[in-house]
């Protein structure tokens, strides 16, 4: 535990945009919320949901371009997973050494 928070610790001093992206977007969020509110005159919303029965995928798989869709969105996936494991898996690794 304790190794955990000493890499915490390191990474938030050494990489100052993990503390700046999330204050940025908290800030700029905050920012369109009071935009929006302060137009309430001219503002409505409408929000449906069906539930998880209406939902239905977005790429029918009945022709040859919709499979061909549907495996390349699939590899696609599995190769931003893979690809974000081993770089994770490299800057734990360069932390450690660091730390040790």
């Amino acid at each position: 535990m304790k190794q955990s928070y000493t890499l915490i610790k390191n990474e938030l001093l050494e990489h100052k945009i993990i503390i700046r992206l999330p204050l940025f977007l908290a800030l700029f969020t905050m920012l369109v919320v009071v935009l929006v509110l302060s137009n309430i005159n001219n503002f409505s919303f409408n929000i449906q949901m069906n539930g998880i029965d209406g939902w239905q995928p977005p790429i029918t798989a009945s022709s040859f371009a919709g499979v061909v869709g549907s495996v390349s969105l699939f590899i696609a996936g599995i190769v931003s997973l893979l690809s974000f494991l081993l770089i994770l898996q490299g800057l734990l690794q360069r932390s450690v050494k660091k730390v040790v």
